[in-house]
């Protein structure tokens, strides 16, 4: 059974990507033979967020909360693979490999869909108790904690990638 809490997180970046993109609440979870192309961007987007910024939750048996396949059934019932498939996409269009330019009609509307979450995303980190929440004084704490510990290239970056592996590496020695 998957926490209300989560639920209510998975809601609101639906709401907000689809307001964000243009598209209905109602049109993120339908399922067609042939999927619009209009629909791709806020999905992924969507599915990105929700598996990143609820990386913290866990169930007794130490597994993510909100699974690939999670996410899936919440999306309407894509299955996990398409699913991992959309976030490597985002992933790299919004430009988180070095090597690969980012492209500005994905990564503008997810720097929206951040900002806008900017607020669920802290209160979500704190229902899961990690340690560093997204403002200005964690994000220079965050940076500071992947010094002394070595990550020097995490160092730098965007305020939410900074402190997302900040907590990452956290819940990693917390196991």
């Amino acid at each position: 059974m998957i926490d209300k809490r989560l639920l209510d997180f998975a809601e609101e970046v639906m709401r907000v990507t689809s307001q964000v993109c243009g598209v209905t609440r109602a049109e993120l979870v339908l399922r067609l033979k042939k999927q619009p192309t209009r629909l791709i961007l806020p999905r992924y987007i969507g599915w990105k967020i929700l598996y990143t910024k609820t990386v913290h939750f866990r169930d007794r048996n130490g597994n993510r909360v909100m699974s690939y396949a999670r996410i899936g059934q919440i999306y309407g019932g894509f299955c996990h693979a398409t699913v991992i498939y959309g976030i490597k996409q985002c992933s790299i269009a919004i430009g988180e490999y070095e090597r690969i330019p980012y492209d500005a009609a994905w990564k503008l509307p997810y720097d929206m869909v951040i900002d806008e979450l900017t607020p669920a995303i802290s209160k979500i980190a704190l229902d899961g108790e990690v340690f560093f929440t997204h403002d200005e004084n964690s994000y220079r704490k965050a940076g500071k904690f992947l010094y002394d510990i070595g990550e020097f290239a995490a160092c730098r970056g965007t305020r939410t990638d900074v402190i997302d592996k900040a907590n990452l590496m956290l819940e990693r020695y917390k196991l």
